[in-house]
């Protein structure tokens, strides 16, 4: 009873702070979509489009900051923090390589990249300049996740968490000025959203940075002498032996689901508007639960660090307890909203109707997704087993979740929901093999007390 005490504790301390965070950034998209969704059909589907080769990148980055996250917060349990700066200099090497390349797409292939997800040319006009305005804003979200997840790994959760609310508030403030103009600003639209996104993260990365260097924080490392230092052989190559396997598995889910976006938008632009108006609403529900799956991999990767793995396996069990209560509770309830939800937007009756099917279908598929992500980001990823997940990732989508969608979708021409539920079921298997390697118990390793300061 003491441990699980600790362990409620501990999610206060760690999980709640990052929750509230990631809940206000689960509902950025759905006030967007909202917001944008008083317009026309294919500007919601032009902003799905747009988004997509900006989700590549943004998962390089999150497979650079759960990388880090891994040996930091490993090191901080064992009381190597002088061995912190290590874990910082390669993510930020690799980051700034992915964000010269996504640059290089977005501004010289715009017409190319959005092509991929519709057919419908006023969809992709509307898309290309989306692209190029989305694009700029991948320069502050290097710094910001990077730094943030230092700060989150050494126990610093309050002021990311603050940062990144006051972020979504002014986001949302200047959304409602820019999409439908206010007074001498003048009506932008589906671009006012692209416009107002990118001024949000630029201020919340300076701020962040400000914080971290003015309050001189054990983190402020001098970033060039960090880059001219010579590196570390054998930490390098624990590094990438963890990394590699974590940017594969993210680059082959967002080409996964990249996929399964081209595939809707070959079923039509109200195919794709329909899904379009689930993604937020299940990306928010999903949301509520990722500070969890980073608390989680916090905590336990503290523990595996000062070597305590009975106590780490007996939190990672208990969390999944909780995860599947509150998970079923939230299903529920996203279930019983989805016909309001929907009747916030300006769309079709035929639109609307698939939408709420969709939005139902990912209310019943949640707990699966969630547990998945608590067992994957949290649990296993917290003990470096990155190729176990990688196996994962692999399995899911590339052998049942794609394969059926073109199946139903191209082949025998289901509606979108029934797409929809075939693609669910590579959540079904991951959840079962995952399940498996838990409660086995070997994923509880620790990876820093045999390297050097």
């Amino acid at each position: 009873m003491s441990k699980n005490k600790s362990l409620y504790r501990l999610l206060l301390v760690v999980a709640l702070p990052i929750t509230l965070q990631c809940i206000m950034q689960s509902l950025l998209p759905v006030i967007d979509e909202i917001m944008v969704g008083q317009l026309q059909e294919t500007s919601i589907a032009a902003l799905t489009a747009s988004n997509r080769i900006y989700n590549i990148y943004y998962y390089i980055v999150l497979a650079l900051s759960g990388a880090t996250a891994i040996f930091v917060t490993q090191f901080w349990g064992n009381n190597k923090k002088d061995s912190i700066p290590k874990a910082f200099k390669i993510p930020i090497i690799i980051g700034l390589a992915a964000l010269a390349l996504y640059l290089i797409v977005a501004f010289l292939m715009p017409q190319q990249s959005v092509e991929v997800f519709s057919n419908d040319q006023q969809v992709v006009e509307i898309g290309i300049v989306l692209q190029k305005i989305y694009a700029l804003s991948a320069i502050p979200i290097l710094l910001t996740n990077l730094y943030s997840t230092l700060l989150r790994s050494t126990y610093n959760v309050k002021i990311p968490m603050l940062i990144g609310i006051f972020s979504v508030v002014i986001n949302t403030l200047l959304n409602y000025v820019l999409i439908s103009g206010f007074y001498f600003v003048p009506k932008l639209g589906v671009y006012g959203a692209a416009i107002a996104t990118l001024i949000a993260r630029f201020l919340e990365a300076t701020l962040l940075i400000l914080y971290v260097y003015v309050k001189k924080h054990n983190i402020s490392f001098n970033i060039i002498k960090i880059l001219r230092s010579k590196l570390d052989v054998d930490f390098t190559r624990a590094y990438y032996k963890a990394m590699i396997p974590l940017l594969t598995l993210n680059i082959l889910f967002i080409l996964a689901d990249t996929s399964y976006s081209a595939i809707y938008g070959q079923m039509g632009t109200a195919s794709l508007t329909a899904a379009s108006i689930m993604f937020p609403i299940q990306g928010f529900s999903i949301g509520l639960f990722s500070g969890l799956a980073t608390a989680t991999a916090i905590i336990l990767g503290n523990q595996l660090g000062c070597q305590k793995y009975q106590t780490a396996i007996d939190y990672s069990r208990q969390i999944l307890k909780i995860t599947t209560i509150l998970t079923i509770i939230i299903s529920v309830i996203l279930g019983g909203v989805s016909y309001l939800y929907v009747s916030f937007y300006n769309v079709s009756a035929e639109v609307q109707f698939n939408a709420q099917i969709l939005v139902i279908v990912s209310a019943v598929f949640l707990t699966v997704r969630v547990l998945n992500m608590v067992m994957c980001q949290g649990v296993i990823q917290s003990g470096g087993d990155t190729k176990f997940i990688l196996i994962l990732d692999i399995i899911g989508p590339w052998c049942i979740g794609v394969p059926l969608a073109f199946l139903g979708a191209i082949v025998l021409h289901l509606p979108i929901y029934t797409v929809y539920i075939l693609i669910s079921m590579e959540e079904v298997v991951r959840l079962i093999l995952g399940l498996i390697k838990v409660l086995k118990g070997n994923w509880a390793k620790n990876l820093v007390s045999d390297l050097s300061v």
